[in-house]
């Protein structure tokens, strides 16, 4: 893209509610033609309900000109996504309280399994780069 002057211009995008839909969101960076040189804010809602959220996740955290707001299913994650690091034992069991039952089944109802099953699927060293990742997403802007 060339400004008025002839210069490059910078282009800033912004979208929301990705969902797991990694193919949807890789057409549209294909789309946009996407450079290192803009912005891209992602609004939230990167995970859960569509086939592929931790993937999603994984590109975004390659991106270094994409800003991620944390949106209400990236909060339900990380309310969760430390406890299905744990091995299922009688111990790990008798830790889930009634908040954090109520957290599991409100991000369940919400479309979690996919999330779930790509992160569990992850090596021990990337969970954890995820949930930082997460930690580190902004709550607003």
């Amino acid at each position: 893209m060339i400004d008025e002057r002839g210069a490059e211009a910078i282009a800033t995008y912004v979208i929301a509610d990705i969902h797991g839909e990694y193919k949807k969101f890789m057409d549209l960076l294909e789309k946009i033609r996407l450079r290192d040189s803009d912005t891209l804010y992602i609004l939230g809602d990167v995970l859960d309900r569509g086939g592929h959220p931790i993937r999603v996740l994984l590109k975004l955290m390659e991106m270094p000109n994409v800003v991620l707001i944390a949106g209400s299913h990236e909060n339900m994650a990380l309310e969760c996504l430390d406890f299905l690091r744990k091995e299922i034992t009688e111990a790990s069991l008798a830790e889930i309280d009634d908040e954090l039952l109520e957290n599991l089944i409100l991000w369940e109802i919400n479309g979690a399994r996919t999330t779930m099953n790509e992160f569990r699927a992850l090596d021990p060293d990337l969970q954890e780069d995820v949930i930082d990742y997460l930690k580190d997403a902004l709550l607003y802007l």
